[in-house]
């Protein structure tokens, strides 16, 4: 298994399309999946997954929709301590 870590809502970006990416979907395919499995609009999951540097690509998701979003692409998203230092 993979692990990735996540510190900030870009990193998760990243991850998604790349994960997509390697999956070999298509971001217009996962986004009709988001909106058909009802976790967010076809629009709104479009805005997340778009590129960082472009107006629509500055949206960032909460936290319930990056869960439910990882776990319709068959990722995980866990939690770990960190460590002081």
């Amino acid at each position: 298994m993979k692990f990735t870590d996540l510190e900030n809502p870009l990193d998760w970006k990243l991850a998604m399309q790349a994960h997509l990416r390697e999956q070999g979907v298509s971001r217009y395919e996962f986004v009709r999946r988001c909106a058909e499995a009802g976790i967010c609009a076809a629009h709104t999951a479009e805005c997340l997954l778009a590129d960082p540097g472009t107006s629509t690509g500055k949206r960032e998701p909460s936290f319930r929709m990056a869960l439910e979003m990882a776990r319709l692409a068959g990722l995980t998203i866990g939690v770990k301590r960190r460590r002081r230092g």
